[in-house]
């Protein structure tokens, strides 16, 4: 009797390895037939002027990331005056302190700069984020968490993209600061860009590219207007936008974005 239970859950576990290798077997061919959209998109010239972007920076008790990050969005490549840089800070602790005395410093240094500190969390970052476009003064809006660290050329490659009138937002592959730091970090670099880059793509065109739900952690690039930015979904964290697409490619709805990186990818034109 024992014997045959171990067959049954054996016989179990192979079917469901089967129908999980299958799943990821579709995503691959899926990713592979697509990846010309993904990958090699060169950015196009700017012809137009160089528009207005705020750069969001929703933060939360993280002390140890500000000083990095507040380095990066400051050595960004683009027009001084056409970059304003919100620090949207919700902190109990002394990152509080610690920012206010970085933006000081950046401020005397000449940049656009500007601390928004709340007392009330309500809507935690995505309230943050919705109370820094009420004072937001940019055409585009560049959201950024604690943890990422765009190249200074990254605005200047991802803008341009929104000369083309059917393009909503434009989304940017990220990377990993510590990669090849040791095996384990190398490996769970792996897993990552699996699971966005194949697993991502190959949903997406499996669906046929007629929606596309993201979730704002990452960095972003958007227009559009800032009344539609919210919350949904069990954690009110994150910011969840739906992007859908007319017969014409157009995009009728949606204005946020997602995702830092190097190499920009186009949806939704």
């Amino acid at each position: 009797m024992f014997i045959q239970i171990l067959k049954v859950l054996y016989t179990i576990c192979l079917v469901l390895l089967f129908v999980f290798s299958m799943n990821s077997l579709v995503l691959s061919i899926l990713y592979l037939i697509n990846r010309k959209k993904v990958w090699g998109i060169p950015t196009p010239e700017m012809i137009a002027p160089w528009p207005k972007v705020t750069i969001q920076l929703p933060t939360y008790n993280e002390r140890y990331m500000i000083d990095r990050l507040l380095k990066a969005m400051t050595a960004l490549e683009y027009p001084a005056e056409k970059l304003q840089i919100q620090v949207l800070d919700d902190s109990t602790d002394s990152t509080r302190d610690m920012i206010a005395k970085l933006v000081a410093r950046y401020q005397t240094a000449g940049h656009d700069i500007q601390l928004l500190h709340r007392n009330d969390r309500s809507g935690y970052k995505a309230g943050a984020l919705e109370a820094g476009l009420q004072v937001a003064t940019g055409e585009f809006v560049a959201v950024f968490d604690a943890d990422f660290v765009p190249k200074p050329d990254w605005l200047k490659k991802v803008v341009p993209f929104f000369q083309e009138d059917k393009v909503a937002f434009v989304q940017t592959r990220w990377g990993h600061l510590n990669n090849r730091y040791n095996l384990i970090t190398h490996l769970i670099g792996m897993a990552l860009d699996a699971h966005f880059v194949i697993v991502g793509r190959g949903q997406t065109a499996g669906a046929g590219g007629a929606e596309i739900a993201l979730a704002v952690e990452q960095s972003a690039v958007t227009s559009g207007s800032p009344d539609t930015v919210g919350t949904t979904g069990n954690d009110p964290q994150w910011t969840h936008i739906t992007v859908t697409l007319d017969e014409t490619g157009a995009v009728v709805t949606g204005t946020s974005v997602l995702s830092d990186g190097t190499t920009a990818t186009v949806t939704g034109g």
